[in-house]
């Protein structure tokens, strides 16, 4: 039977005499020093987990294990490296062009916004890197153990319409950081709007909505101006706009801003 007078007031090991909290301290240290394989993490020497000492009230001080941030961040390399979009990863600040005033502007903006829960939004001209901007945002937040989400709207629209497995639209809307990567990306039509289809609205109203009344950030880029958006749906662009704030950037039509022509 465990005597709890003796481990009350202090537990005698070789002749020295150890309180419980300090034989846990020393569990504590030794597990956390100990190294691992999972992760090249330095917080948690590649185990993935880290130990702590918790205080019970009735209880006393007892250890507990929590996952290390890195096995997060593992958890969505993965998931993006089987969705394809590897590459996106590896989009920062760093290596964001920026030869002309119009990029140095986006940059500057996307920092900022960076380090903030503000929504981002980014709209307009094709290969002007509003994907490069966006992404390294959202890996800004990713290294500061923010958990997000990368999500190309016209491969996953079809899935959140799926009304048998609704897994993606809940992940998606309570995701802390959400990436929206080609909002409304269909066949224009004549009006030069694209040719969305009612569930293509509701479902896209659905989860902004959802992130929009919990204060979750999202980032989303675009062809279309927010004033386009507003011309699809005005209850819908009008709450980007309200969210996004200062963070909205409109890139005029201009072909010498496709990097990809030249």
């Amino acid at each position: 039977m465990l005597n709890m007078d003796l481990i009350s007031k202090g537990l005698r090991t070789e002749g020295t005499a150890k309180t419980l909290e300090e034989i846990l301290q020393e569990e504590m240290r030794n597990y956390n020093s100990t190294e691992g394989t999972e992760t090249n993490c330095q917080t948690c020497k590649g185990k993935g987990y880290i130990m702590e000492i918790q205080k019970d009230e009735f209880l006393g001080p007892y250890t507990t294990v929590k996952e290390c941030g890195c096995m997060r961040r593992k958890l969505e390399f993965q998931k993006a490296k089987n969705s394809g979009i590897v590459p996106l990863l590896k989009k920062n600040f760093k290596n964001f062009e920026t030869t002309n005033d119009w990029q140095k502007n986006i940059k500057a903006l996307a920092m900022e916004n960076a380090k903030t829960k503000t929504w981002f939004f980014i709209g307009g001209q094709s290969g002007a890197g509003k994907t490069h901007i966006c992404s390294a945002i959202t890996n800004h937040q990713s290294r500061n153990n923010v958990k997000v989400k990368y999500m190309v709207w016209i491969d996953d629209i079809r899935e959140l319409k799926n009304f048998e497995d609704d897994s993606l639209m809940y992940e998606s809307k309570r995701v802390e950081c959400l990436y929206i990567d080609d909002l409304f990306k269909k066949p224009k039509r004549e009006d030069g709007l694209p040719n969305l289809t009612a569930a293509d609205v509701d479902k896209t109203w659905e989860l902004i909505n959802f992130r929009y009344s919990n204060k979750l950030k999202t980032i989303i880029s675009t062809e279309l101006s927010i004033d386009d958006i507003i011309r699809i749906d005005e209850s819908l662009g009008s709450r980007i706009k309200q969210n996004c704030g200062k963070y909205i950037i409109n890139l005029n039509r201009n072909k010498e801003r496709n990097y990809r022509l030249l």
